[in-house]
């Protein structure tokens, strides 16, 4: 079973050993990677509040708000997406602090309140160091009244811990993330063991929790793993099937992507050792041959040769859980996704037209995640030479593209170009001609829809125009030399070298290479048989 994968110039290269399942190395190496960044896949975090957002203008209920204020209890305000907005309509001068009615206060809540309504008229005019600045000053006045000369830890038990947690959302939206970790932990070792209802601080803690999983999250690099377990706790579930909110399912989705794409990682580095391996058997094997079976040399190499077969063989294994490994985390993230946005189109059914509803940016945005993914999936499958279910894949991604027209164009490119790639593939392991013959249709069919896109990406003239429609009709002439139409292979041949050649120069090695392929194809032409 052979499949396809990609240089950097668009070459095809085989890449999957039959007999295991094992692909190369390299080309899995610059493959993924060029796919990766072409696609811009891995783009900013779908954070709980973003999600809530997007929800809340479409639910009954208001889900931003939550509890009732009064002076003994600090309730939890839930972090909106920031909004631009003109500080005019705010009431005037935002950055001027009431310090006179702070003075006036008589109680640490009503002073901490007159900060946090400055925090969130700055915090939503989009000054978010101003709106730092200010939990910093709440941050102090619930230190004074907590541990200080003032302290009453009984009448306002939860001042500390919530003064942490604000500052904490603060430094989360400006992507402080140490800074927002340590608040969050913070916040949790401050809870009171005593003065405080067993659901506030079940609230409380969930609030806390949840938003330790966002910071893991945007940490750099992630910690999915770490970031998991906290969201889990938020909910007291064992696993991620078991979480309510649909806001923290999306995180946990977040989180089990990326385990995967770890694991996606590490299969290239266990592919590396393997080529490096069997490199060693090829040259002892060799080795060997120019020796006396009798000599001590001999068994020395023939010790060798067996103790490094053993490690081939143990990295094989290794590279088949791996696989196994991430499969099972980018399939719980694709499930996770694909519950949710079972759940949110039907309730958004009910509201609006089929039309509106696939336009709305909530299941565009859940659909657009959810397709990232499942091209992750396509890659490891392609890998593992699993090839039609990498083909299966790479057909929802461009069938949820047609009903919702939600993924990038970068994004599609990589699709169409690796759903041709797959197709060549499952056409080679047809023993039938016929059925060998529609998987090659097909793939001309993805590298043709392929051509048509890079006509609406890029500029007709531009030298982007030029390389990837050359890139396409290369992809397309290899297509037709399988299908033994010469002909039609040698147009395609020549139609790609002269755009290369226009922007590349004649010495490219892309034109060099294809003038090879167009001497092939024409001893084909001119054979006499």
């Amino acid at each position: 079973m052979m499949t396809s994968r990609y240089d950097s110039s668009g070459n095809t290269s085989s890449s999957t050993n039959a007999k295991d399942g094992n692909s190369s190395a390299s080309n899995f190496d610059g493959y993924a990677a060029q796919l990766f960044q072409e696609a811009d896949i891995d783009g900013p975090m779908v954070s709980r509040n973003a999600f809530n957002s997007l929800r809340k203008e479409t639910l009954d209920e208001d889900i931003s708000e939550a509890g009732s204020e009064d002076e003994e209890q600090i309730i939890l305000e839930h972090t909106t997406v920031v909004q631009q907005a003109d500080p005019a309509a705010l009431g005037g001068d935002i950055g001027e602090l009431d310090e006179l009615a702070l003075l006036l206060s008589d109680t640490p809540y009503k002073k901490m309140k007159l900060r946090e309504k400055d925090a969130r008229k700055l915090f939503q005019a989009g000054d978010l160091w101003a709106s730092l600045k200010c939990r910093m000053d709440i941050l102090g006045i619930a230190k004074m009244y907590s541990t200080g000369p003032y302290c009453n830890e009984n009448k306002y038990p939860m001042l500390l811990s919530d003064a942490h947690f604000k500052l904490s959302k603060s430094y989360a939206a400006l992507q402080c993330v140490p800074q927002a970790i340590d608040h969050c932990n913070r916040a949790l070792e401050a809870i009171p063991s005593l003065g405080m209802s067993n659901s506030q601080v079940i609230s409380f803690k969930k609030e806390v929790h949840i938003l330790l999983g966002e910071a893991l999250l945007m940490a750099s690099p992630p910690k999915p793993q770490a970031s998991l377990q906290y969201l889990l706790a938020s909910e007291g579930c064992s696993c991620s099937d078991d979480l309510k909110d649909p806001g923290v399912r999306i995180l946990a989705a977040q989180c089990h992507a990326i385990l995967g794409i770890e694991k996606l990682q590490q299969i290239s580095a266990t592919r590396n050792a393997e080529d490096t391996l069997n490199q060693r058997v090829q040259q002892i094997s060799a080795k060997l041959l120019t020796l006396d079976g009798k000599s001590k040399e001999y068994e020395r190499l023939q010790q060798k040769l067996e103790e490094t077969q053993n490690e081939l063989i143990e990295e094989r294994g290794f590279g088949g859980v791996l696989v196994n490994e991430a499969r099972l985390q980018l399939d719980k993230a694709t499930d996770i996704l694909m519950f949710v946005i079972d759940e949110e189109e039907q309730r958004l059914r009910k509201k609006m037209s089929d039309e509106e509803r696939k336009g709305h940016p909530l299941i565009q945005l859940l659909w657009r995640r959810a397709c990232e993914i499942l091209f992750k999936m396509s890659v490891l499958e392609g890998v593992a030479g699993r090839i039609k279910n990498q083909v299966g894949h790479l057909e929802n991604i461009t069938g949820v593209q047609e009903g919702y027209n939600c993924i990038s164009q970068g994004l599609l490119a990589c699709v169409l170009k690796e759903k041709g790639a797959a197709l060549v593939a499952l056409g080679s392991t047809q023993s039938d001609s016929q059925l060998q013959q529609a998987e090659l249709k097909k793939a001309l069919g993805a590298y043709d829809d392929l051509m048509d896109l890079q006509a609406q990406r890029f500029p007709e003239g531009s030298a982007k125009y030029a390389t990837s429609r050359a890139e396409a009709l290369k992809l397309m002439g290899n297509v037709y030399v399988a299908l033994r139409q010469w002909e039609r292979a040698q147009e395609h041949f020549n139609e790609a070298m002269d755009m290369y050649a226009s922007y590349l120069g004649p010495t490219s090695s892309l034109v060099s290479d294809l003038q090879t392929r167009i001497l092939e194809v024409n001893s084909y032409i001119n054979a006499p048989f």
